[in-house]
C-alpha cells in the first residue's frame, strides 16, 4: 500500500485519541501485513489482529504474522478456524451458498480437500472427538507452541 502510510497514521492517531478519551479500550486490526502492523503498533499499541488461521490456512500466518505478534505481544483473533466448514465434515459437492465461489470448493480442490479431511477424521476418531474439535484444539496448541495468544471465532449458521 505505497502512499497509504499517511492514511494509516491518521487512523491510528485518531484511534489513540479515542483510547485516551475512554471511548475505545483497545485497538485491533484486520488482515494486516507484518510491515503495516509494525507501523501501526509504533503509533499506538495494537491489542489484536483478526486473520484467517486454520489447518488449511497456515503458511502466511505462521511464517509472517506470528513472529511479529509474538514480538509485540499482539493476540490473533482467528476467523474461519474450520476453513469455511471444510474441517467440519467431508464435503462431496460444492455448497449452494457464497462458498461455491471460493477456490477451496472448486470441484478439483474439493476432491483434494476431501482426502485431507479424511486424514483429519481418522485422527479425530482416534481421540474420540469431531473434526471440528480436533481442528480447534490444533489451533490452540499451535498458537501456544508458537508463543502467541489466539481466540478462534468459528462461524456458524446453526446453534
Amino acid at each position: 500500500m505505497p502512499g497509504k502510510y499517511e492514511d494509516l497514521k491518521v487512523w491510528m492517531e485518531t484511534m489513540a485519541k479515542m483510547v485516551e478519551k475512554g471511548k475505545v479500550r483497545h485497538i485491533g486490526l484486520s488482515e494486516v501485513s507484518p510491515g503495516w502492523l509494525r507501523k501501526a503498533h509504533a503509533i499506538h499499541p495494537v491489542t489484536a489482529i483478526q486473520q484467517e488461521w486454520s489447518l488449511l490456512t497456515r503458511t502466511p500466518v505462521e511464517n509472517l504474522l506470528v513472529p511479529v505478534c509474538k514480538e509485540l505481544g499482539i493476540a490473533i483473533v482467528a476467523y474461519s478456524p474450520l476453513a469455511r466448514n471444510l474441517l467440519s465434515e467431508v464435503q462431496t459437492e460444492s455448497p449452494k451458498d457464497w462458498r461455491a465461489t471460493n477456490p477451496r470448493y472448486s470441484p478439483e480442490n474439493l476432491k483434494k480437500n476431501a482426502v485431507l479431511l479424511q486424514k483429519v477424521a481418522r485422527i479425530a476418531k482416534e481421540h474420540d472427538v469431531t473434526t471440528s474439535q480436533l481442528s480447534l484444539a490444533w489451533l490452540l496448541a499451535k498458537a501456544k507452541s508458537l508463543g502467541v495468544n489466539v481466540l478462534p471465532i468459528p462461524g456458524t449458521t446453526k446453534i
